[in-house]
Parts: structure tokens; sequence; C-alpha cells
């Protein structure tokens, strides 16, 4: 048969709520059920601590979500300043390729994209054809790899 719950003892209970103590605590310390604390706490407009721990993950995962594209956004403008320097060897445009690469890849993922390119979605992604290259970037390209390899 269920005890009964006295208003002062109810009262302790959303106090012992209200300071923070997790209905299991609270359950522990007044050897009552989780379910007759939760009903109490509920009944004095207490809102679920589950309830809360769940917005606040939420809140976190959006914000560690925001955190990571900024990250992938300023490794980007890394990466570009990189391909702009004028010190850059073949082994650099390599290497800064890569990087952009994982970086488009983990920004997809952010977005609920494929990381993959298939025969499907090729036309979908931002891949830029060598024809379509300006006569000054190839230009500049292969005087790069010319004074690297000690050709004129």
């Amino acid at each position: 048969m269920a005890k009964f719950v006295s208003k002062e003892e109810e009262m302790a209970i959303v106090k012992a709520i209200k300071k923070g103590h997790s209905i299991t605590r609270v359950a522990k310390d007044f050897k009552r059920s989780k379910r007759t604390i939760s009903k109490y706490a509920k009944a004095n407009g207490i809102e679920s601590i589950r309830l809360q721990t769940k917005k606040a993950t939420e809140v976190l995962i959006q914000t560690s979500k925001e955190r990571r594209r900024k990250n992938l956004e300023e490794i980007t403008d890394i990466i570009m300043k990189g391909f702009r320097s004028p010190d850059i060897t073949s082994k650099d445009i390599f290497d800064l390729s890569k990087s952009y690469g994982v970086v488009i890849d983990k920004l997809r993922l952010e977005e609920g994209e494929p990381t993959e390119i298939s025969n499907s979605n090729v036309n979908n992604t931002n891949m830029v054809h060598p024809s379509e290259l300006t006569k000054e970037a190839v230009e500049t390209l292969a005087k790069r790899l010319r004074e690297r390899n000690g050709s004129s």
C-alpha cells in the first residue's frame, strides 16, 4: 500500500528538486519511488529534469555544430591564403589541396550532404574543370612549376 505524502514532505521534495537534486537522488533521500517524486514535481510546476537535460543537450549540439562550422570556415581561409603565397611549392599545392578536400567533406557532413561524389550527384559539386581555369592562373601555375624544377 502506498505511503501517504504529507504537505511538509511534499514541500521538502519540491525544495530539493529546485536545489538541483536529481529525481533519483530525491527519491532515495525520501525513500520514495522516482514516479512519486516526478508526480509531485510536475504538480508543483517543476519541469522534468530529463526534459531540461534534453533541451540543454540540444543547445549544446547546435552550439557545437555552429562552432565546428566556424572553425572549418577559418581553416578554409587559411588554406586559401596558402594557395596565394608567392613561395608555394608543388608539395604545398598537393598538401593544401588534400586539406581543402577534407574541409569540404566536413562541411558537407555538417550540412547533411553526401561526402562521396557518385555519378548521380556529380553535377551538384563545385568542381573546376581545367578548361575553366583562366589563362593567367594556368600561366602562374606553370611558371611556379618551372621555377621549382629549375627549368625556364
